[in-house]
């Protein structure tokens, strides 16, 4: 086998070559541990967003049952002032005009006021029944029944 010497020079220059080479692997390395830090960061970010994304939507779905308890509350109320004004408008058909088919208008209004009244309770205690589901299930997390 046959050696080949190297001149002092040309070692230096290898060793050199190598001292570099060495340095640029551990920059490397240093990067691509700065980049997996980075995107750990990221990520960690992104679930902090979507954890308060899922927050406003259970605030959003609670604003939604709270506006439509109001809404069952007033579709009562629409229903209780047509009772009212129905019955007044046949009391009044009634009592203050003398034609006998206007009177019996008049009796028919006053005996659908009842009934208009009947029917907007029971609307609102349907609803309500359905809206006191929406709260229990939202407060327990799961989706309530369609019964």
């Amino acid at each position: 086998m046959t050696e080949t010497k190297l001149s002092v020079k040309d070692r230096l220059d290898y060793e050199s070559i190598q001292n570099q080479l060495a340095h640029q692997r551990t920059d490397m390395s240093t990067s691509r541990t700065e980049m997996a830090q980075e995107r750990t960061e990221m990520a960690q970010e992104r679930t902090e967003m979507a954890q308060e994304r899922t927050e406003m939507a259970q605030y959003r779905t609670e604003l939604a049952i709270e506006r439509t308890a109001l809404s069952n509350s007033q579709t009562f109320l629409a229903y209780f002032r047509s009772a009212i004004a129905a019955f007044a408008a046949g009391i009044g058909m009634f009592e203050f005009v003398s034609q006998p088919f206007i009177m019996k208008i008049g009796i028919a209004f006053m005996a659908v006021a009842p009934v208009v009244l009947i029917v907007g309770i029971a609307h609102f205690f349907i609803v309500r029944k359905k809206i006191n589901k929406w709260q229990n299930s939202e407060q327990h997390g799961k989706e309530p029944s369609n019964q």
